[in-house]
């Protein structure tokens, strides 16, 4: 410790910097409450017309799912949900569309963490780049609900391919 800054020379001894109490002699006085009047309410506006829904109810085949990716055909379901098979209309490119499922038992507050945490993990997959590893273009989110939007890969079926066998990419 360095001896320059303070009056004591050891330890314990106290520097110049010494806390001390507020002085109650010094203190501000209250400021006077000033009131301004509430601003005039808006006029209403007209309603507008009603927008198209981001995801068709029940979505399926020729569903749109956040206004750009349209729902072209299933490619595979299970217990964490479906994948399509899907074309992004603004990028004019086919890409693959997970719907992540949770079970319908679960309450409210716990789906909303489940689908926040999916969120998450599909942000933090698309920061990866590696040849192995499918890329993540997008999650949009609909109803609260991610639809994770990735690159479709074509290729034969993991079991029909020989040992150490890859799929091509698109």
């Amino acid at each position: 410790m360095s001896h320059h800054g303070g009056v004591g020379h050891e330890s314990d001894d106290t520097t110049s910097f010494v806390l001390r109490p507020p002085n109650p002699q010094a203190a501000v006085p209250p400021q006077p409450v000033v009131r301004t009047p509430e601003p005039e309410p808006e006029p209403e506006l007209e309603p507008e017309p009603e927008a198209v829904p981001e995801v068709l109810p029940e979505a399926g085949v020729g569903g749109l799912v956040a206004g750009r990716y349209r729902l072209l055909a299933k490619l595979g379901h299970g217990g964490m949900g479906t994948v399509w098979r899907a074309k992004d209309e603004t990028m004019d490119r086919e890409v693959a569309v997970k719907e992540p499922r949770v079970p319908d038992r679960l309450p409210e507050r716990e789906r909303a963490n489940a689908f926040e945490r999916m969120r998450r993990e599909a942000r933090a997959a698309a920061r990866l780049d590696h040849p192995a590893v499918v890329e993540v273009h997008d999650v949009a989110v609909v109803d609260g609900r991610p639809w994770i939007v990735m690159e479709l890969v074509h290729g034969a079926l993991a079991r029909r391919r020989p040992p150490g066998g890859h799929a091509r990419r698109a």
